[in-house]
């Protein structure tokens, strides 16, 4: 499990790596989509009330690629600490296989 940020673009979930210093070259989760491409995004709602709980799944293919301006666009919207943390790529594209969705309550 690797916590990620995210951003839509079109019919896909973009995420990239952002500026801050790693361990090694290459970040682990890079390396494993590289390896094996299929890739879940879970996305969840906590609530202290447990009837409103919620939960969506992303089955996906992924692939790596060169981060580009509207990427880094979408990212900076939904994440303004991008505006002064640098985003220098990859740029990780999740293709939605199958969505799974749950939520505790009608």
């Amino acid at each position: 499990m690797q916590p990620v940020t995210f951003a839509r673009l079109a019919t896909t979930l973009v995420s990239a790596v952002d500026g801050k210093p790693k361990r090694s070259g290459t970040p682990a989760r890079v390396e494993r989509l590289q390896a094996n491409p299929r890739a879940t995004l879970t996305v969840d709602h906590y609530d202290d009330d447990w009837t409103r709980l919620a939960w969506v799944q992303i089955l996906a293919t992924a692939t790596i690629g060169p981060l580009h301006d509207e990427a880094r666009a979408a990212l900076r919207a939904r994440y303004p600490q991008y505006e002064t943390t640098p985003l220098t790529g990859p740029l990780i594209t999740l293709s939605p296989l199958r969505i799974l969705a749950w939520r505790a309550s009608g």
